[in-house]
């Protein structure tokens, strides 16, 4: 949450390129020809409205019931989490190591920029943005770390930097791979070592 106030505080460029590229295209492409009186986009555009409506007033008794609990769930984990920090003997030490965690994040994100001349050009506030893009697309619950939801979600990004689809989708790809399979390699290691001092104390 914090990445992604920060991106939003410092990438103005990017919140105006969202405009650009999403909400003058639909203003153009759908409120301009509708009222110049194309009946085609009318027409679809009154069948989408209703469908969602359909579709929202459809599943809106399973929305009731699962969305206060999902939030009072969340925000329950959150309290929690909170309270665990705040009981914390080594708080200065677990700050320390967050931030080498999210360092480590940044930089496994960042160095991949360097294996194409194309994404070679991106910034540090480009790789800032898609570590905290891409961070929702992991929360997302899909099997394999969110895989689908973050390269799509981080391909958009690099597309609003002016890199080519194409590079866009290898880019995510090799980060989320990276970051899988270090994370995997990792946790072996940790478990080994676990397994180690377990014996060595018995």
């Amino acid at each position: 949450m914090c990445c992604l106030i920060l991106v939003l505080a410092i990438r103005i460029k990017l919140l105006n390129s969202v405009q650009v590229n999403v909400f003058t295209p639909f203003y153009e492409g759908v409120i301009v020809k509708i009222s110049s009186g194309n009946t085609t986009v009318l027409v679809v555009f009154v069948l989408i409205v209703i469908a969602v409506l359909f579709l929202f007033f459809y599943f809106r008794k399973y929305l009731q019931e699962k969305s206060p609990k999902f939030i009072v769930k969340f925000l329950e984990g959150l309290k929690q989490g909170l309270i665990s920090i705040a009981k914390l003997k080594e708080k200065r030490l677990f700050i320390f190591y967050t931030f080498l965690i999210w360092l480590g994040y940044y930089l496994m994100t960042y160095f991949w920029f360097f294996v194409f001349k194309e994404t070679s050009v991106l910034t540090w506030g480009a790789c800032l943005t898609i570590l905290s893009i891409g961070t929702i697309g992991r929360s997302i619950p899909i099997q394999g770390g969110g895989m689908g939801a973050y390269h799509f979600l981080v391909n958009q990004v690099v597309l609003l930097y002016g890199v080519t689809g194409v590079f866009g989708k290898t880019l995510a790809t090799l980060i989320h791979a990276g970051q899988t399979f270090f994370t995997f390699a990792m946790g072996l290691v940790g478990l080994l070592i676990f397994f180690v001092v377990f014996w060595r104390k018995k």
